[in-house]
């Protein structure tokens, strides 16, 4: 049996807070990848629906977040806020449904031991399940491929900002109905993919 095996992935809670922030200065080996998921819980775009962890035996060792984007300026996927006591509702326009895989991290004693792949997976049947159209994400081509991540610009994705276009990637989950350029609407511009 494989410690991913044992893995429950889940929606992030507020108290899962301090431990994510701690999985993520583990597995980066600095703050600065926290402090931009910190922002990025405090935009106006943020929904814990779209943020996981890898749950461990009442550990939290794993997380990924999906984040809106915009495609040449218009909003991508448009997040309804919950009031008090209601659900979280998504509202995603199946035309232009791109998101990002914000980040992906790993508490380093847990690393290459499939824990990555498996909050990566969720990530994707997520993505599936809210019926969006595309799945971005800046990363090693090597390890996303696996997961059927292309170069975007095969699908007609540019990135709008500075970065290896070898390393801009795109997951097509539909027929993709836009083509343009991507932009990131939260905070996660520093966030990287270290996974194992």
């Amino acid at each position: 049996m494989h410690i991913a095996d044992d893995l429950i992935v889940r929606a992030e809670r507020e108290s899962d807070h301090c431990a994510v922030d701690s999985v993520l200065r583990n597995a980066f080996g600095h703050r600065d990848v926290a402090d931009a998921v910190n922002a990025a819980r405090n935009s106006e775009f943020y929904n814990s629906s779209f943020s996981f962890v890898g749950d461990l035996c009442d550990e939290v060792v794993a997380m990924a977040m999906l984040a809106p984007v915009t495609l040449e300026g218009i909003a991508a996927v448009e997040l309804a806020h919950p009031t008090a006591g209601a659900m979280l509702v998504e509202l995603v326009d199946p035309a232009s449904g791109v998101m990002a895989l914000a980040t992906v991290a790993v508490t380093r004693a847990y690393q290459h031991q499939g824990v990555g792949a498996v909050v990566v997976r969720a990530a994707i049947r997520t993505a599936q399940v809210r019926g969006l159209s595309t799945l971005v994400v800046v990363g090693d081509p090597r390890y996303f491929q696996r997961f059927g991540f292309e170069a975007a610009a095969k699908v007609g994705l540019t990135p709008g900002f500075d970065v290896d276009p070898d390393t801009f990637l795109a997951l097509p989950i539909k027929g993709l109905a836009r083509t343009g350029v991507v932009e990131y609407s939260m905070p996660v511009m520093a966030l990287a993919t270290p996974v194992g």
